[in-house]
């Protein structure tokens, strides 16, 4: 929750006490508070509570973030709304995240990534998705990924 305040303080205007409070209070954190809750939820076993807490995400903002999801740094998105953040993806650095965005699965398709079947896209370190990007498959990103507006990525493993 630290590295999310500090993340999202980064765009938040003020200094001091005033950064903090503008990025307590803002929409951005609260979409990203429930998500943690939610997920905080799923690794204690409490799977049906943490899916209410999904709920009252997307019911809120409309943002579908599974409670499955690893989003391991600071996570940041401006514009919450309609975006879908498939179980299992994985991001351990800073995430920004744009409106429209989809980070999912491909129909089942997977692949064998340090002797681990993955189904989802797997960012090792920091991440920029664009507004309406979708980025769909078992993809790996390595060090600092930048997913441009409207793209749509579907295989390969970018280093």
């Amino acid at each position: 929750m630290i590295k999310d305040i500090r993340y999202i303080g980064k765009y938040k205007k003020g200094k001091g006490i005033i950064n903090i409070l503008n990025t307590v209070f803002s929409v951005p954190f609260l979409v990203v508070l429930l998500y943690r809750f939610s997920n905080g939820l799923f690794k204690i076993n409490l799977y049906p509570l943490s899916k209410i807490v999904k709920l009252l995400n997307y019911l809120l903002f409309h943002i579908d973030i599974d409670p499955r999801a690893s989003l391991l740094g600071g996570v940041y998105i401006p514009h919450p709304i309609n975006i879908v953040i498939g179980d299992n993806v994985y991001i351990s650095g800073n995430a920004k995240i744009m409106h429209g965005s989809t980070l999912g699965g491909n129909l089942g398709r997977s692949k064998t990534c340090n002797q681990e079947e993955i189904f989802q896209p797997h960012f090792y370190g920091n991440a920029y998705i664009g507004i309406n990007s979708t980025v769909i498959g078992p993809i790996d990103f390595y060090g600092n990924t930048f997913i441009a507006a409207t793209s749509l990525v579907t295989k390969g493993e970018y280093k």
